[in-house]
């Protein structure tokens, strides 16, 4: 094996395109949208013993972390457990200081990864289960590559950030990490949980011509079936005119009682019942969150018309209650919806920041709010918030709107600054250079002390533990390398409203 070589992504589903007919399967090339292999479970390390050595200095001139080695920070990709892989990320920035071992793991995503027949014979979580898998393999090699079993930090963006969040809740991961960063992600957003995951599962198996009365007959068709036809069966449940939509059809699940489950338990009613690993947490948001997918709709006037004028069909998709909200309601609460965000407007390119703003809060700030004040009343533990808006020369919204438009800061936008992703490139102007010291110094601090530096000339208070009854959520505002400040807010991402909609999602602490 060339270990000094990018491991290839998880076989896994890939669809980019806006707007296609699935009546009309001329017009839909299956084949192009299957990626990937089978023999994926890999994990990237980057030590400063290897990158000084190559850059020509000595081991001891590049130890900067002592006899127990550096500490770990393991980082686990987003994609909405359907796509992208390790090698999109790269430890260059990290490995400047010295101070720090970086992982990036692989992990089976989309069908291959979160599959479940609800029962003992898929019982799920697959792609979880690998990272933990990943987590023993650190614990007992990654001293090493100069790393320090005993300070492993777990970080994780989007999808992969409500899996570091989930780690906190299972019996599985105990003593193997010591400390968490959700980049905008929460095991509370809607995405988190795999919706009717049986019927799913049953669903694939019928198009294949396998069995679907038992899980155990059901499971042994599949596995004579090609990967690749397997994985293709992801557009089943992607039926909208937007095929991005729903963002994921599989996920984590709650488990039957197994030694080997992840998660048994309602994971929301853990949360408020404080039975969770007291570990310190720093989960960050960007300031618009919903330009993803949202950027991709509003630059486009023939979109947002069609958006207007199908909105009942449309909402359920884009925000994720289409199994979560009766049948009989669900036009009702897109109505609602749409007049709390844009009253008695129609929906256009002028106005599509509302719907930059509905998308975020629904996805990701609500949720955020939810999880980090109920945990904060219940940890002893710090836990931190922070808000990124700095908006530098480039953004993935570039990539979402097909425009150089400048949107505001992206949802993936700030990972760039840490993990030299292939999609961004921080490195073009000294102020983005800048914030890439910044981000630098936040997660190396952090990965050392449990209490994260953005500079020396920053105070970043902790998130009270008596927020949730004043419905406070204390967070850093980062602005730009020079400007940022600590701010309150009371009803975070419009939490109240999503509150009191009756959208049924026990996981994440929803009834209807």
């Amino acid at each position: 094996m060339d270990a000094s070589q990018p491991t290839p992504h998880c076989i896994q589903y890939y669809n980019t395109q806006p707007k296609v007919d699935l009546n009309d399967s001329s017009k839909y090339p299956f084949k192009e949208f299957v990626n990937g292999v089978e023999e994926c479970l890999f994990i990237n390390i980057f030590s400063p013993k290897l990158f000084f050595k190559n850059k020509g200095s000595s081991e001891d001139a590049c130890n900067n972390c002592g006899a127990n080695g550096c500490p770990v920070i393991v980082f686990l990709h987003g994609g909405a457990y359907q796509g992208t892989g390790a090698n999109e990320y790269g430890g260059k920035y990290l490995m400047q200081t010295g101070k720090t071992v970086l992982v990036v793991v692989n992990s089976r995503v989309g069908v291959m990864g979160y599959m479940s027949t609800e029962d003992d014979v898929v019982p799920g979580n697959n792609g979880i289960k690998d990272i933990v898998k990943a987590l023993h393999f650190i614990q007992e090699n990654i001293h090493s590559f100069g790393g320090n079993p005993n300070s492993v930090t777990l970080a994780g963006t989007s999808s992969g950030s409500a899996i570091v969040h989930l780690m906190y809740f299972s019996s599985l991961t105990i003593d193997l990490f010591h400390r968490g960063i959700c980049t905008s992600g929460t095991f509370l957003m809607p995405l988190a949980f795999q919706k009717n995951a049986k019927e799913k599962s049953k669903k694939v198996a019928a198009a294949l011509g396998c069995p679907t009365k038992s899980s155990r007959r059901l499971v042994n068709c599949l596995k004579t079936k090609p990967a690749a036809d397997i994985v293709l069966l992801t557009y089943l449940f992607k039926p909208h005119f937007f095929p991005s939509l729903p963002f994921t059809a599989f996920g984590p699940v709650q488990e039957p009682l197994s030694n080997n489950a992840f998660l048994t338990q309602n994971p929301y009613d853990m949360l408020v019942r404080g039975e969770f690993q007291s570990k310190p947490l720093i989960m960050s948001l960007v300031k618009k969150e919903g330009l993803f997918p949202a950027a991709s709709y509003i630059a486009s006037d023939e979109i947002m018309a069609e958006i207007n004028n199908t909105w009942n069909a449309f909402a359920p998709h884009l925000l994720d209650y289409n199994f979560s909200v009766l049948p009989k309601e669900r036009d009702a609460v897109s109505q609602e919806i749409r007049k709390f965000y844009f009253g008695e407007e129609e929906m256009s390119v002028q106005n599509g920041d509302k719907l930059v703003e509905m998308a975020g809060d629904r996805h990701f700030k609500a949720d955020v709010a939810r999880a980090v004040l109920h945990q904060a009343f219940q940890s002893y533990s710090y836990i931190y918030v922070s808000i990124f808006s700095y908006r530098g020369k480039h953004s993935v919204t570039e990539s979402f709107s097909q425009t150089g438009n400048n949107y505001g800061a992206c949802h993936g936008d700030d990972v760039a600054y840490i993990m030299n992703t292939r999609y961004l490139n921080p490195e073009e102007t000294e102020s983005d250079r800048d914030m890439m010291m910044r981000f630098v110094d936040m997660w190396t601090s952090f990965a050392y002390t449990g209490k994260p530096s953005f500079g020396y000339d920053v105070y970043w208070q902790s998130v009270s533990p008596f927020g949730l009854f004043f419905r406070r959520l204390n967070y850093l505002e980062i602005r730009s390398p020079y400007d940022f400040s600590q701010c309150s807010s009371y009803d975070h991402g419009n939490t109240a409203f999503w509150s009191n909609l009756p959208i049924n999602e026990p996981a994440n602490g929803r009834y209807s």
